[in-house]
């Protein structure tokens, strides 16, 4: 971002001192990050992707109010007003813009043990126990998210429809077809009330929640763009699929993917530390089975954006997406046959 363009956005938001620097950050996929400095303090500045989210100003809605909420409880980062009493900066191209305080901390890319996965945990569990008595309104940034029969639905529209790439994942096609049952097992009690609508975050990378640097403890849960109604085996599922693996998302070598046991019991009491007195019955039946259920939606939206050609995801290259979605299905596979342990893991911890 040139100087010129960072000044402009400062100046908009109500900053502490004068800009010294406006450099990238982070990895994410679809907003592009900032680290914005000024002589007195440090912010995150992000521009908004608002072909992703359309409504920019009921994102920052959400944002505002759930940050608040928790504040109250603990450290948060929070977004940064404009001088005109917005929570969002629109420049003169029709750029969207947001400024939110700084936090210090490093993120995982990469799980490498059980005490960083429990840390990870716990940290998306206390996340989601202190929005248990959030009693406002929110709105739905983006139709569908995690419902996984919608995704499905589309997916089959897609290749039904047919695509210059559909030769190429033919065979992953099928794979993922085994796995069809999935898709209502989440979306569909939550639907009809038996399962419980909470706030959650909807997107728990594990690179969305910063550590403190020194001790590793949970210092907050960062990228709140998805916050909205939805259910806590979102939240704990899409956690479990990005950190329960220590190979990467886009690993080309399948043979090194597997899903942790070891890290799961960790990540499970670390979030349930936090949330196990508030878990419902219907709530914990489905836990065992919600990292399966997430992973084949994300391995689906990798596939189906690879069919549509790379319109959503950012890609290094042109088979990413497919590379991608592979490396889901092996991990899906895997968490397939550990499904018995997850069982057991999940079990005892609620037979104590």
């Amino acid at each position: 971002m040139s100087a010129r363009l960072s000044a402009e956005i400062a100046e908009a938001f109500c900053t502490e001192g004068s800009v010294l620097s406006c450099v990238p950050m982070g990895n994410g996929h679809i907003n592009k990050t900032f680290l914005l400095t000024t002589d007195k303090a440090r912010y995150t500045l992000q521009k908004i992707n608002d072909k992703v989210f359309p409504d920019v100003e009921k994102m920052m809605s959400n944002v505002v109010k759930v940050t608040r909420h928790i504040a109250e409880k603990r450290f948060t980062v929070s977004p940064v007003p404009t001088k005109d009493g917005r929570y969002f900066y629109k420049d003169k191209t029709g750029g969207f813009y947001r400024l939110m305080t700084f936090c210090d901390g490093k993120v995982c890319e990469k799980v490498t043990s059980a005490q960083e996965m429990y840390l990870v945990g716990k940290g998306f569990g206390r996340f989601q126990a202190d929005l248990n008595d959030f009693s406002e309104e929110l709105f739905t940034v983006i139709e569908n998210f995690h419902d996984t029969s919608a995704r499905l639905k589309r997916f089959l529209s897609i290749y039904e429809n047919g695509s210059d790439r559909k030769e190429k994942v033919a065979d992953l096609c099928k794979e993922y077809s085994e796995f069809f049952f999935l898709a209502p097992l989440i979306c569909r009690p939550l639907s009809e009330g038996r399962i419980p609508e909470r706030v959650t975050h909807n997107d728990t990378k594990i690179n969305n929640l910063v550590l403190d640097e020194k001790t590793d403890e949970p210092v907050c849960v960062i990228d709140l763009d998805t916050v909205m109604k939805g259910s806590l085996l979102y939240d704990f599922g899409d956690a479990v699929r990005s950190g329960g693996t220590t190979a990467a998302e886009d690993e080309k070598d399948l043979e090194k993917i597997e899903f942790s046991l070891s890290y799961f019991e960790a990540f499970c009491q670390g979030f349930l530390s936090e949330t196990k007195d508030s878990i419902t019955s219907s709530e914990r039946e489905l836990l065992s089975l919600s990292p399966m259920v997430m992973t084949f939606e994300c391995g689906l939206r990798f596939l189906t954006d690879y069919l549509e050609g790379d319109v959503y995801f950012p890609v290094s290259y042109p088979e990413h997406n497919l590379v991608r979605a592979a490396a889901q299905m092996a991990l899906l596979k895997d968490m397939e046959r550990k499904k018995k342990q997850t069982e057991k893991i999940i079990n005892g911890f609620f037979a104590r």
